[in-house]
C-alpha cells in the first residue's frame, strides 16, 4: 500500500505524518498557543499542544476492539464493498462515543480500489448513501465522509489534514477548559489563542 504524507505547518517547523491503512498513532504538535488574561498578560507560555490521531480500519481489522484511550481524533475506514465492514465501523463509533465525555472529531473514509466499475457502482452508491445518512444522524459533517484509496492515493492526505485540524481544535478546547477549571476564581477569565 502506498502511504500518503501529510505536511503539517507550524510557525517553527514542518511536521510530517506518514499514513497507512493500519491502526496508527501519530503526533501533531503546534507551538502557537498562548493563554492570556483580561489585561493581555501572558499567563501560560506552554508551547505545545499534542494531538493524537487514530485510524480504525473496519475492513481489514480482525478484532472489533480498537484501542480508544488518549486520542483526539479518529479516522474510521470501511470497505465500500462489504456491508459487514460498515456495521463494524458503526460499532467502533459507538465504542468511541461511549468512551469519551464528548466525542472527538471523526472523519469517515469509504475504502475502494480499482474494482469500482459499472457493475459495482450501484452497490457502492447504496452503501455510501447508507453511511452518509448515518453520518448525518451522528452530526459528522458531510465533508468529513469521502472516498479514499491508498493504491490510487485518493483523499488519504486530505482526510488526515481535515482530521488533524479538527483534532487540534478539539484538543485546544480541552486544554483551555482545563486551564479555566484550574484558575476558577482567579483573575484569568478569558483564554485567547494567538
Amino acid at each position: 500500500m502506498m502511504p500518503g504524507i501529510l505536511p503539517y505547518n507550524t510557525p517553527r517547523n514542518i511536521y510530517n505524518l506518514t499514513i497507512s491503512l493500519d491502526t496508527i498513532q501519530n503526533d501533531v504538535e503546534n507551538s502557537s498557543k498562548k493563554i492570556v488574561n483580561n489585561n493581555g498578560d501572558i499567563v501560560s507560555t506552554e508551547q505545545d499542544v499534542e494531538v493524537l490521531l487514530n485510524m480504525v480500519d473496519g475492513g481489514a481489522q480482525q478484532s472489533n476492539d480498537p484501542v480508544l484511550s488518549g486520542y483526539h481524533g479518529f479516522f474510521l475506514v470501511y470497505n465500500i464493498f462489504q456491508p459487514t465492514s460498515i456495521s463494524r465501523m458503526f460499532a467502533n463509533y459507538e465504542r468511541i462515543s461511549l468512551h469519551y465525555k464528548t466525542t472527538p472529531p471523526i472523519v469517515v473514509g469509504a475504502l475502494f480500489n480499482s474494482r469500482l466499475q459499472k457493475d459495482t457502482h450501484d452497490i457502492c452508491a447504496t452503501n455510501f448513501k447508507q453511511v452518509s445518512m448515518w453520518c448525518q444522524s451522528k452530526n459528522i459533517f458531510e465533508q468529513n465522509h469521502f472516498m479514499v484509496s491508498p493504491s490510487e492515493n485518493i483523499n488519504i492526505v486530505q482526510g488526515f489534514y481535515k482530521l488533524s485540524k479538527h483534532a487540534y481544535l478539539y484538543k485546544l478546547q480541552q486544554v483551555q477548559q482545563d486551564y479555566i477549571n484550574q484558575t476558577q476564581g482567579k483573575d484569568t477569565v478569558s483564554c485567547l489563542i494567538q
